[in-house]
């Protein structure tokens, strides 16, 4: 995987398929707090961003890395108050 979500919060899961990668992470953290640092992240791993959305409650980035690779990911509160889990998805597209 282009990006290590370790250093975003605890991974609690990775699944890898021939064509995509879903990894999600558990952070003691905000939204906004969270979701401000990953457009940096993905672009200084090459990504570029295609659409964000941030509505307080959830987040979305989509993003792209030419016609090889696309992905998003997605920020929701929770489980527990004040964390916030990070679903990441990598699809290769090339």
């Amino acid at each position: 995987m282009p990006l290590d979500l370790a250093k975003a919060g605890t991974v609690t899961s990775v699944d890898v398929r021939p064509d995509y990668v879903v990894a999600k992470a558990v952070t003691e953290s905000t939204i906004e707090a969270t979701y401000g640092s990953f457009p940096d992240v993905l672009r200084d791993a090459g990504f570029e961003i295609a659409a964000e959305e941030n509505e307080g409650i959830e987040a979305d980035i989509f993003f792209a890395k030419g016609t090889d690779a696309t992905g998003s990911v997605k920020f929701t509160e929770g489980p527990c108050q004040g964390q916030v889990t990070i679903t990441l998805t990598i699809a290769d597209t090339a």
